[in-house]
């Protein structure tokens, strides 16, 4: 499935987070990136088998770290704004 590959170069896994936020200090204290993946007509790829996949193929180097690259950089967006609302 070399549409995997192209998936992840075009960004097209998506995320969901999970998170747990402080509330004494509102602070994020735990946040897990849930990474899913819906083929344009297959529909929704199960995590477990796309993961698997990306082990076959020699991808999961490249996923993973493009998985870590782009949650960070939205999470890091989403903390600024959540930041912003709690300042105003």
């Amino acid at each position: 499935m070399g549409e995997l590959g192209k998936a992840i170069r075009k960004n097209k896994l998506a995320f969901y987070y999970q998170a747990k936020i402080s509330l004494e200090s509102s602070e994020f204290v735990v946040v897990k990136t849930l990474v899913r993946w819906t083929h344009p007509t297959m529909g929704f790829i199960s995590p477990a088998e796309f993961v698997s996949i990306a082990e076959m193929m020699d991808l999961i180097n490249e996923m993973t770290d493009w998985v870590s690259d782009e949650s960070l950089k939205k999470l890091t967006l989403e903390k600024s704004r959540f930041t912003n609302k709690k300042g105003r």
